[in-house]
């Protein structure tokens, strides 16, 4: 058997692995855990009792942008919901995949990057929430790998399947506007300042996003003159709890690190609980909550390699910025201020929470594998401890009966 057999059954080995996990978790979370799930709940209630689309200042969760929840209206049944959140991440598994195999070439590379991207922590939690945080995740990776694999939008049919995307995207959750900003700045370097051209590229793109959801947004403004409207700039709907301060010692404390304080650390520390929430389940959503855990701990510690050659390949593109790679730079930068100055607003600890972070992980995914070329040399190393780190992701979110009494 040559070497590229043996990795090639490896990798199936463990993306059957970790599909079987999904379902499993699929089948036992209770449908009352989860953030804010009876919000979300009440949002696809909302949609069949009344057959309108609710206002924002009508319920906690009611702001959000509606196609997941029309999704889940028409389906009827959240065991139905949860089955599109399935399909949704196997959507972005071979999507990602195939983005790699054109980008990177090296399948050894590809089998590991795309390995880490489908067991990330913050997808395992988020899949079986009653939520739309995954759901639009995966609808702005569609939009972005359209995006990066036709960036020269040559065509009409390239521009009015980007603007489809891009409007669905757009449509379930506002986070998509932040990608249509980050494809506009691409734009402008790709098109060398020549405004006829940037014009004609993008215009056609944006009347059809436009149109697919600009309803919702113009809605916003004209009823409460702020297109982006939520809940909590409401008065009766602001936070009644203890508000924790945003000072520098939030935004550069790392004790969180040193204490291993998984389940806490984002009560008063933005880095490691946004990192305890992205590489395990700092909020307790699937994971029972407890005051220690030697596997998370454990989880932790192997997740620090993947973050590392994450960085390692986000500054080697960093390096060398190209057509290629500046979208997948922006789009994450940006993505990342914003949830800064969204910590600011709402000094909460509920709003440190990597799934807030969770539509940048096509470009965490290539630039993981960007920072694996160096090291292909180590497949065998690299192979024994992806399937180890893997295993320990299994460990820690395999739901057993039991958990949620």
């Amino acid at each position: 058997m040559n070497k590229r057999k043996y990795f090639t059954i490896i990798f199936i080995f463990l993306l059957a692995l970790i599909s079987i996990v999904q379902v499993h978790n699929l089948l036992l979370f209770p449908y009352n855990r989860g953030f804010d799930n009876q919000d979300h709940i009440y949002y696809i209630d909302y949609l069949k009792k009344y057959q309108r689309f609710p206002l924002a200042n009508e319920g906690w969760e009611l702001w959000q942008a509606p196609l997941y929840y029309l999704i889940g209206s028409l389906i009827g049944s959240l065991a139905g919901l949860r089955i599109i959140h399935f399909i949704a991440w196997i959507i972005l598994v071979v999507l990602f995949f195939y983005l790699l195999r054109k980008l990177i070439k090296n399948y050894f590379i590809v089998y590991i990057a795309t390995l880490v991207l489908a067991s990330l922590p913050v997808i395992f939690y988020s899949i079986p929430n009653i939520s739309n945080e995954f759901f639009s995740a995966v609808a702005i990776s569609c939009a972005m790998i359209y995006y990066c694999l036709n960036q020269k939008l040559e065509t009409g049919r390239q521009k009015l399947i980007l603007g489809t995307l891009l409007g669905l995207a757009l449509l379930a959750k506002a986070t998509a506007f932040i990608l249509i900003v980050s494809l506009i700045i691409d734009q402008l370097f790709i098109c060398k300042g020549k405004l006829v051209r940037f014009l004609r590229q993008l215009l056609p793109v944006l009347f059809i996003v436009l149109v697919i959801s600009g309803w919702f947004y113009i809605r916003n403004t004209v009823v409460f003159k702020n297109p982006f409207i939520a809940s909590i700039d409401f008065p009766q709907m602001a936070p009644k709890q203890k508000l924790n301060p945003r000072d520098l010692s939030f935004f550069i404390n790392l004790k969180g690190f040193i204490k291993f304080d998984l389940f806490k650390a984002h009560h008063y520390s933005l880095i490691p609980g946004t990192y305890f929430s992205w590489f395990y389940d700092g909020h307790n959503n699937v994971v029972p909550v407890q005051e220690y855990s030697k596997a998370g701990i454990l989880l932790i510690i192997f997740s620090l390699p993947v973050f590392f050659i994450y960085l390692k390949g986000y500054f080697i593109g960093l390096k060398k910025i190209t057509d290629r790679n500046r979208f997948l730079l922006l789009y994450p930068l940006l993505l990342i201020t914003s949830y800064i100055l969204y910590n600011i607003k709402i000094p909460d600890y509920s709003t440190v929470k990597g799934a807030f972070l969770i539509s940048s992980i096509v470009p965490f995914g290539y630039f993981f594998a960007v920072g694996l070329k160096d090291w292909e040399r180590f497949k065998t190393i690299i192979t024994i401890y992806v399937f180890l780190y893997v295993m320990l992701i299994i460990k820690n979110f395999w739901i057993i009966k039991g958990w949620y009494k």
